[in-house]
């Protein structure tokens, strides 16, 4: 089945935990995680972000 999609957003936190919560609160709101955790280091400090996609 191939569904359309309607809204794409990145999350990213400097803290997991943020994520988790940010992540959880945007599926209650009906958006779908896409893909794995990407954790980047940036000038020493971690960044984690999360694909984010709504369907039609």
């Amino acid at each position: 089945m191939n569904r359309k999609i309607n809204s794409y957003q990145v999350v990213e936190s400097a803290a997991l935990r943020f994520l988790q919560v940010d992540v959880k609160d945007l599926i209650a709101d009906g958006w779908q995680p896409v893909g794995g955790l990407v954790v980047s280091n940036a000038e020493s400090s971690a960044i984690y972000c999360q694909a984010m996609v709504q369907y039609e």
